[in-house]
């Protein structure tokens, strides 16, 4: 009974000191899913990820870095987060994926007739996409030859105002965002329809502690259950 009971104590300590640890977690700006901008970084998923960290008692170190180097970052490090990438295919074995954090669309982002799908994208002479990023990957899987690629998506978005390119593939909540910020407006632009809907993820390196994942996905559901989850995303539709 002696060594039992000490069994759990020694478990319950050590679960209690994995969350009492500060985990680093690292992201790349994406507004609105993440921004970058100001004293205090904001942005829907980072709004998420922070009351998350209240709930569950854990404590992170954000760090802003490129999106290569967070997708390479945290398939090496060990205990490390990555907010928030979408989970795809090529992605899937290279991470844990604790929760789904957000769901969001890709679309064509046009200037004059909307491009709705797939095949009538290949028939443009140049779509820009971020270098790297899911939506660069997709379109490369599916035998896309006309892509341009862009370090970013204001240049994307640039891009398509000035006629440079035909299309910009992007999330519709980013897209729409990225002509706000830029002062650009969304009315001079066409959204295509939805061709492909995703889900931005809080993922992890493998050797990421069990309990801490655990706490963190247990608190989205507390937040989606109690309403302050929808307060959150609806600031930014």
């Amino acid at each position: 009974m002696r060594s039992l009971l000490a069994s759990l104590l020694l478990s319950s300590a050590l679960a209690s000191a994995a969350l009492a640890e500060t985990f680093v977690a690292y992201t790349s700006e994406l507004p609105p899913v993440v921004n970058a901008e100001g004293a205090k970084p904001a942005g829907v998923t980072l709004e998420i990820l922070l009351e998350m960290e209240k709930r569950s008692g854990v404590d992170l170190d954000i760090r802003f870095v490129p999106l290569a180097r967070a997708a390479a970052s945290v398939a090496a490090e060990p205990n490390t987060l990555w907010l928030p990438p979408v989970r795809s295919p090529d992605r899937e074995p290279d991470y844990n994926w604790v929760a789904e954090v957000l769901a969001s669309n890709l679309i064509f982002v046009s200037k004059d007739k909307a491009v709705n799908s797939y095949d009538a994208a290949k028939a443009l002479s140049k779509i820009a996409v971020v270098r790297d990023g899911v939506t660069h990957k997709l379109l490369a899987s599916q035998g896309f030859e006309n892509l341009h690629l862009v370090p970013n998506s204001t240049q994307a978005a640039k891009l398509v105002e000035g006629g440079r390119v035909d299309a910009w593939f992007a999330v519709d909540l980013e897209s729409i965002a990225v002509i706000r910020n830029m002062g650009g407006d969304t009315a001079a632009f066409t959204m295509g329809e939805s061709v492909r809907q995703n889900g931005h993820w809080l993922a992890s390196n493998h050797s990421f502690d069990a309990a801490v994942a655990e706490a963190r996905a247990k608190a989205l559901e507390n937040m989606r259950a109690d309403g302050s989850y929808e307060a959150i995303v609806a600031k930014y539709k």
